[in-house]
């Protein structure tokens, strides 16, 4: 990651102190999340946006449950029925490891809405939302 991406990241944190980072998948993908956690490489991913990231933990997460479950409900990568199971989790980023948040990379010139988490988060860590 660049610096540029680290500066912005480590501002958007300054500002999120003790807030919850939400994620949305679908029902279907909670067995796997139980088992090797969000965001494992061992799950497979249901986008199609860095190869790079393919073969590394990690995880998207967004500021605001709303714009996390728009990201699953805009997916085209997985069947039409998963569209009416999706759920969100939750997580307080005190509960991650702050060095390993960046913004972003897939949105140019990112508002910071959403982050990238270079590591999987356990299951114990997730709060269900919906």
């Amino acid at each position: 990651m660049n610096d540029k991406i680290l500066e912005q990241a480590n501002y958007f944190l300054e500002d999120h102190n003790g807030e919850m980072l939400y994620h949305a998948t679908y029902k279907n993908a909670l067995k796997k999340i139980k088992e090797f956690g969000l965001g494992s490489k061992d799950v497979r991913k249901r986008y199609a946006w860095d190869n790079n990231l393919k073969h590394i933990d990690h995880v998207f997460f967004a500021y605001d449950p709303d714009v996390a479950e728009s990201y699953a409900e805009s997916s085209d990568t997985v069947p039409d029925e998963w569209l009416d199971n999706i759920i969100i989790f939750g997580v307080n980023i005190n509960n991650l490891d702050k060095g390993k948040i960046v913004t972003d990379p897939n949105i140019v010139e990112s508002d910071g809405s959403t982050v990238l988490y270079m590591d999987k988060v356990p299951f114990s860590s997730l709060v269900r939302i919906k």
